[in-house]
Parts: structure tokens; C-alpha cells; sequence
């Protein structure tokens, strides 16, 4: 028996490093170095990214639409290097310059943040935003809309996915500012009177 066990350990060890080899590496991911030099500017002054409990975490979403789309999948060795929200509230600041004497800013919450598969060979980064305009001196919500933003994604991967939903999250937050700038001329809160 000893004998037995003698001969078996280093097939056992083997198998052990070979597994150590194979296994795949885990990687942190965010949206990547931006050019603050290119700041898009806007009347509009930020308030809170938030996001909805489900989202509120560090792990990246996907979702097999062609199998179940109400399924939620996340990666096993992937994450983000912080939550969505946190990575939003970075992307914002560095792509838009706000004009903060504006009378009225926007408040974000995330509604949506997945990598969804549409068939096993095409997938696209989905993003949505519940944006709210408010007053910042009664600081009451004026109006309120949903927008989301689709980018297709290079790879069916998480490296695709995390390039996708970092082109998505861009495209939606534009919206959101274009949206609030236009909501914003026609509300009497956000256009004191000056005379």
C-alpha cells in the first residue's frame, strides 16, 4: 500500500501543476486611460450616479438572449476594478466639462449594465440610465426619462463586452446631457430670469 501511494504521489503532483497552468487568469478591468485634453461641454451640472442593487457590485453581467434573456450570468474570472456607478461618475467627468453656475444638474441612476449575447457569435454592450433634470435650489426632480445606448461588441468575450459597454456608457451619457440641455431651455427653473 505504501508502495502504491509512493508511486501514485507524483502523478498527483503532476496533475496538480498542470491544472495550476491551465486554470484561467482573473482580470480587472475598467474603462482604460481617457484624454482629458477632449472634454465636450455642457450647461448642465452633474449630480449622483447611483445604480440599482442588482448592479451595484464589482462583477461584469452578461445575459444569453437567444437562451434567456431575464438570466443573468456573471463572469468567473473577470471583474471591474470598481462598481458601475463609480466608473460612470469617472467616464462623466473626464469626457464633459458641466457649467457649474448652471441652475439646474442631472442625477443618474443605472438601470442597466450588460454584455447580452444575441447568438452565440454576436453580442453587444447595453447600457440604461434613468435620468432625472433638477433644480439645484429647491432640489426637486423637473422631468425625468430613460435612455439606453447599444455598442456591438469586437469579441464574444469579456474583453468585448468591457469595450463595448465603455463605447455604450459614453454614447448614453451624451444622451442624457442632450436630453437634460434640451429639457432644461423650456423649464422655467433652470432659466432664472435675469433682467
Amino acid at each position: 500500500m505504501r508502495l502504491f501511494l509512493l508511486l501514485c504521489f507524483p502523478c498527483l503532483l503532476a496533475a496538480c501543476f498542470s491544472a495550476q497552468r491551465t486554470a484561467p487568469e482573473s482580470s480587472v478591468y475598467d474603462f482604460g486611460l481617457v484624454n482629458e485634453t477632449i472634454r465636450v461641454k455642457t450647461s448642465i451640472d452633474f449630480g449622483r450616479i447611483t445604480a440599482i442593487d442588482a448592479i451595484d457590485h464589482r462583477r461584469i453581467r452578461y445575459r444569453l438572449a437567444y437562451q434567456n434573456p431575464a438570466q443573468i450570468h456573471t463572469y468567473a474570472h473577470n471583474r471591474w476594478a470598481d462598481t458601475p456607478a463609480s466608473l460612470l461618475t469617472s467616464k462623466l467627468h473626464s469626457e464633459f466639462d458641466p457649467e457649474q453656475s448652471a441652475s439646474c444638474a442631472i442625477q443618474i441612476k443605472i438601470e442597466g449594465f450588460d454584455h447580452v449575447f444575441s447568438s452565440p457569435e454576436s453580442s453587444s454592450g447595453i447600457v440604461q440610465l434613468h435620468v432625472g433634470l433638477y433644480s439645484k435650489l429647491s432640489q426637486q426632480i423637473l422631468e425625468s426619462n430613460l435612455l439606453q445606448a447599444t455598442f456591438p461588441a469586437a469579441s464574444v468575450d469579456s474583453k468585448g463586452g468591457v469595450e463595448a459597454l465603455s463605447k455604450a456608457s459614453s454614447e448614453v451619457l451624451m444622451k442624457a446631457l442632450r436630453w437634460a440641455e434640451s429639457a432644461a431651455t423650456t423649464n422655467s427653473a433652470c432659466t432664472p430670469d435675469r433682467s
